[in-house]
C-alpha cells in the first residue's frame, strides 16, 4: 500500500525561486555553522567545502549516474527554480542533512515550532518544506525496504570485535608497556594477529551493510529526482509498478493511491518513529567511526561513545523488532486468512501448474511454500482439514505470474507470456490486472 502520495503528474509541480530557499537557509539561525557552507547566486546553490569529509562530499546527483544526466562536478545542489521534491532530495544526505536537521526528524517534520524562525514573510518557505518532507515519505514507501538486520549484524560483529582486542590487550598488558618500544610493538602484533580474523568478518559485514544502504538511499533519491516513468524498475517495490511499461506507472500509482486509503494506526506512527530514531544514531555512529584519536584520552572517550551508541542501536532494534513481529503475523494472516476472498480471482496448484509448468513452475514447489516467499505470499486462502474433507489452498494467478517472471531464477516466463497465460487461462484475474498489460494491443 502507498502510503503517501506518488509524485505530481508530469508539468504540475509548483516551483521556488532562490529568495525561498535563502528564506529557508536564513530561519537556520546565525549561529549555524553550516549555513555558512552553501553559496547561492541565480543558478542554483553550491557548497563551498565540497571535500571536508568523505560522508558530506555527497551531491544527489550522485545516485542519478545515467547517460544526459547532471553532472555532479558542475550542477549546483540545488537548482534554482527548485521543486520540493529537488529540496527533499537535497536534504537526504550529506551537507542538506544539516537543513533536515534544523527543521525536524523525516517521520513527523517539518517541525511548526522550529519554521517560526522563517518568520511571516517566509509563507512560501515553510511551503516547500511541508511539501519535501511529504515528498521524502512518499519516495522512501516506494522504493524496496533497506534490510536493516545488515547494519545490526555489522554493529554486533563491532561489538564483538571491541570486547576481543579489548581481551587481547588486558592480556598482553599493552599499556604497562606502551612505552617499552620493541617489547610493546611484540606485544601489539600478538594483539592483532588475535582479532585478526574476526577484524576482518567485521569489515566485511560492515562493507555490506553500507552496501545496502547506499543502494536504498540510491532508490529513494531516483524518486525525488527523476519522472516516474525514469525511475529504473528495481527502484520500486510495488511488484505491479516493476511489471508496468514506464510510460503507464504515474497512472497506476495515482489509481492505488485513490483506492487504497492509507490507514496512520499508531502502530505504523511508532514503527516510523523507531526506524527515523534508528536512522538518526546510525548517522552518528557513523560520524564517530570516522574520527581518528590523537591520544590515549581522545581513544578512551571514542571507545566510549561507539559503546554508547552501539548498546542504544541494540535497544532501538529490539523495540523495532517487538513492534513488527505482530504487524507481519496480522499482515501474514490477513493474506492467508481472508475473511471474504473474491474467489473469482484466485485458483488452485493443479490449475497453475496446468498454465504455468511448461515455463518451469514445478508442483513440489507448494510442498515447501516458505523456501519461495514470493508463492508463499500469493497463497490467499491456506486451505485445512474439516470433517473429513481437505480445502484446497488457493493463489492469485497474477502474483504466481509475477513472482515467475521477477523472482524465480528456474522460470522461462517472460512478461509477454505471462500476461498472455493471464489472458487466456485466468480471464477473470487479467481483466482486474490488465492495467498492468504492456504488450501492444494491435501486434
Amino acid at each position: 500500500m502507498l502510503a503517501h502520495a506518488p509524485q505530481p503528474l508530469a508539468g504540475i509541480e509548483l516551483t521556488y525561486a532562490r529568495e525561498v530557499f535563502e528564506a529557508i537557509l536564513a530561519g537556520m539561525g546565525w549561529e549555524d555553522p553550516f549555513k555558512a557552507e552553501y553559496v547561492c547566486d541565480d543558478e542554483g546553490v553550491r557548497v563551498k567545502q565540497v571535500d571536508t569529509a568523505q560522508s558530506l562530499a555527497w551531491h544527489p546527483w550522485c545516485e542519478v549516474m545515467i547517460p544526459g544526466s547532471p553532472d555532479p562536478l558542475v550542477e549546483p545542489w540545488l537548482r534554482f527554480p527548485f521543486t520540493a521534491r529537488r529540496l527533499a532530495a537535497l536534504m537526504t544526505d550529506g551537507w542538506g542533512y544539516f537543513i533536515q536537521e534544523k527543521y525536524g526528524d523525516w517521520e513527523d517534520g517539518p517541525d511548526e515550532d522550529e519554521m517560526l524562525s522563517i518568520g511571516l514573510l517566509g509563507g512560501k518557505a515553510k511551503e516547500v518544506l511541508r511539501a519535501a518532507y511529504e515528498a521524502y515519505r512518499g519516495a522512501v514507501e516506494m522504493a524496496p525496504r533497506l534490510d536493516r538486520s545488515l547494519g545490526d549484524k555489522a554493529r554486533e560483529l563491532t561489538q564483538q570485535y571491541n570486547a576481543a582486542r579489548e581481551g587481547a590487550m588486558a592480556r598482553e598488558e599493552l599499556s604497562q608497556h606502551r612505552h617499552a618500544g620493541t617489547e610493546y610493538v611484540a606485544r601489539l602484533k600478538r594483539v592483532n594477529d588475535t582479532v585478526s580474523d574476526l577484524g576482518q568478518t567485521m569489515r566485511e559485514a560492515r562493507e555490506t551493510a553500507d552496501l545496502a544502504y547506499a543502494r536504498w538511499r540510491r532508490d529513494v533519491v531516483q524518486h525525488l529526482l527523476l519522472p516516474i516513468e525514469e525511475v529504473p524498475t528495481e527502484a520500486f517495490a510495488s511488484l505491479m509498478l516493476r511489471a508496468l511499461p514506464p510510460s503507464r506507472r504515474a497512472e497506476a500509482a495515482h489509481q492505488q493511491q485513490a483506492l487504497q486509503e492509507f490507514q496512520d494506526s499508531e502502530e505504523r506512527k511508532a514503527r516510523w518513529d523507531l526506524m527515523s530514531e534508528q536512522q538518526k544514531v546510525e548517522r552518528e555512529l557513523r560520524s564517530w567511526q570516522l574520527m581518528q584519536p590523537q591520544n590515549i584520552t581522545e581513544a578512551v572517550l571514542h571507545d566510549s561513545k561507539l559503546k554508547e551508541l552501539a548498546l542504544e542501536l541494540a535497544a532501538i532494534g529490539d523495540r523495532l523488532r517487538s513492534l513488527e513481529a505482530p504487524l507481519r503475523s496480522a499482515q501474514e494472516m490477513n493474506n492467508i486468512h481472508d475473511a471474504r476472498p473474491d474467489y473469482a480471482l484466485l485458483t488452485t496448484r493443479d490449475e497453475l501448474c496446468i498454465a504455468f509448468g511448461s515455463f518451469g513452475l514445478k508442483r513440489d514447489w507448494f510442498d515447501d511454500l516458505k523456501s519461495r516467499q514470493w508463492l508463499l505470499d500469493a497463497r490467499k486462502v491456506l486451505g485445512h482439514g474439516q470433517r473429513g474433507r481437505r480445502q484446497e489452498p488457493l493463489f492469485c494467478p497474477f502474483e504466481v505470474m509475477i513472482g515467475l517472471v521477477e523472482k524465480s531464477r528456474k522460470s522461462k516466463l517472460n512478461q509477454d507470456s505471462g500476461w498472455r497465460i493471464l489472458e487466456n487461462k485466468f480471464p477473470a484475474v487479467y481483466a482486474a490486472k490488465s492495467i498492468g498489460d504492456h504488450r501492444d494491443p494491435t501486434g
